[in-house]
């Protein structure tokens, strides 16, 4: 994949506490809920997404949490949605004079492959392996992420995708399901392939 490889994600955990007799708490989590959306729709025609994880409410303490995970393909993205999603919970709390707070539990970037490293790891490829071994997906796979983006926050890299389903044996079934396997003979290919690529690599510098 040339550019964005895998998206990162940012996972957040958003408690809201009042202080106030007649609290209907499913009632105004949901209302945050609903302001929460606007994030939602301006990421719809982007490299990017919004969607709450989970949401719970007790009237008794007056207490709401909602867990809530944004997806981006360019860093640029996550700072513009934690931007506006700050915007947002300022607003709220002008408003209704409550409580929030926001705890970011976990934070990937996404991978992103440099295109001119990546025309230099193509050539190099078909090269080695022949045009029919060598596909360029066109889009960002839509599920995943990798903290292999980290350390490509320290030191350049490229995230290539191993192709491990074999039709004719039947093994075609997504990772992370019931029935996934792979062709192991993808195993030898793949070192083989990632060897002599790195030992070229190696050569050029």
């Amino acid at each position: 994949i040339y550019g964005t490889a895998l998206f990162g994600f940012d996972k957040l955990d958003i408690s809201i506490k009042v202080n106030r007799p007649k609290f209907n708490a499913w009632a105004e989590q949901e209302l945050f809920i609903y302001k929460l959306n606007k994030i939602y729709y301006q990421c719809k025609d982007t490299l990017a997404d919004f969607k709450i994880l989970s949401k719970e409410n007790n009237d008794e303490p007056g207490e709401i949490r909602i867990k809530a995970q944004f997806r981006y393909g360019i860093k640029r993205y996550r700072d513009e949605i934690r931007k506006e999603l700050s915007k947002i919970i300022d607003e709220y709390v002008k408003q209704s004079g409550l409580d929030v707070t926001v705890d970011y539990v976990k934070s990937i970037p996404p991978v992103y492959n440099d295109e001119q490293e990546c025309k230099e790891a193509e050539r190099i490829l078909r090269k080695l392996t022949g045009d029919k071994a060598v596909h360029i997906l066109n889009e960002v796979p839509p599920h995943g992420a990798d903290d292999f983006a980290c350390f490509q926050n320290e030191l350049s890299g490229l995230f290539f995708f191993l192709g491990s389903a074999n039709l004719k044996k039947g093994i075609k079934a997504w990772n992370h399901t019931p029935s996934f396997d792979i062709d192991e003979d993808c195993l030898a290919f793949g070192v083989k392939t990632m060897s002599s690529f790195l030992y070229e690599i190696l050569k050029r510098k």
